[in-house]
């Protein structure tokens, strides 16, 4: 598995360096470096002079441009390496826990990085959001949500909250892991009442109520969570190829489309049993992906687990 995350960091440290989104938040991190704050109206664009805007991505920004200017071109590109070479290394210890197979790791790994991988191919700040999902990913599998646990996420929320405004998708994350605990114990005949009060529930229920309170550590507090429901709701956003909806006719589509059915098939020859857990977590990312191809940084995973 070492060798498998080896060789994917070999790969994408090799990537070219390409696509507005990077230079622009490179000028955004240059901007903040040199103020040393952040901008409470746009700077670059003439035809939004003005307007307020909010840097919710501004960690990933200023550790950008400070790679920029130490390490040049070169530096950036290992900074994609290591953040996905991490990634995938997390997505194939969590596969081999449950199969005790590193082949059965490498395999879903690969089938993660090949339906997200025209997300991934660049770089920009929503790569420090899929490491931070896979951080939760790994936390969340668990058996005991201990203390360390506890602590791991608060860290985590608190960096990805300055480092992206994908932190939703984590606590989204987290609140449907305890709902389908509390529908697990419905189907095994547990009332309502057995079921909220299994061990696991509180713990997760705790886990997002303080996850959202770390997220709250960021210069705008908690009026980012608005921000974030603002941005996405962004009638602008509808000529962006990456918000439109996952459509067959695209490269990105077809791969996702594929990989999905291959899965489902394989799943029905084998009459493997799939934990509720993972199929509720599988249809409510694909369906977000199918909304939105951006969502498939959240399906991917998901999918390669």
């Amino acid at each position: 598995m070492f060798a498998a995350a080896t060789i994917v960091f070999a790969v994408f440290s090799h990537q070219r360096l390409y696509h507005s989104d990077l230079w622009g938040h490179l000028s955004y991190g240059r901007l903040i470096c040199a103020e040393g704050s952040l901008s409470k109206t746009e700077p670059f664009m003439p035809l939004a002079k003005g307007v307020e805007i909010k840097a919710t991505a501004w960690a990933s920004q200023v550790i950008g441009y400070q790679i920029w200017t130490k390490a040049g071109p070169h530096g950036l590109q290992v900074l994609h390496g290591l953040l996905l070479g991490l990634s995938s290394f997390l997505l194939m210890l969590i596969v081999e826990r449950r199969t005790q197979n590193w082949l059965a790791a490498v395999i879903g790994m690969l089938v993660a990085g090949g339906m997200g991988y025209h997300q991934i191919c660049i770089l920009r700040p929503q790569l420090a959001g899929v490491f931070c999902f896979a951080c939760l990913l790994w936390l969340l599998e668990s058996k005991s949500l201990g203390r360390r646990t506890f602590v791991a996420v608060a860290v985590l929320f608190t960096c990805w909250a300055n480092l992206h405004p994908s932190f939703p998708a984590g606590l989204i994350l987290i609140s449907l892991s305890a709902a389908v605990v509390v529908l697990t114990g419905l189907r095994q005949r547990q009332s309502l009442v057995q079921s909220l009060i299994d061990d696991r529930v509180p713990m997760l229920i705790l886990l997002a109520m303080m996850a959202a309170v770390a997220a709250c550590l960021n210069p705008y507090g908690v009026r980012l969570f608005f921000e974030t429901i603002a941005v996405s709701a962004n009638p602008n956003l509808r000529d962006l190829l990456d918000w439109k909806a996952l459509r067959i006719g695209t490269r990105q589509g077809r791969t996702a489309v594929l990989i999905a059915a291959l899965l489902l098939a394989l799943l029905w020859r084998n009459r493997r049993e799939v934990s509720m857990n993972d199929l509720v977590l599988f249809v409510v990312t694909g369906l977000a992906a199918f909304l939105s191809s951006r969502m498939i940084n959240w399906w991917a995973p998901i999918t390669g687990v």
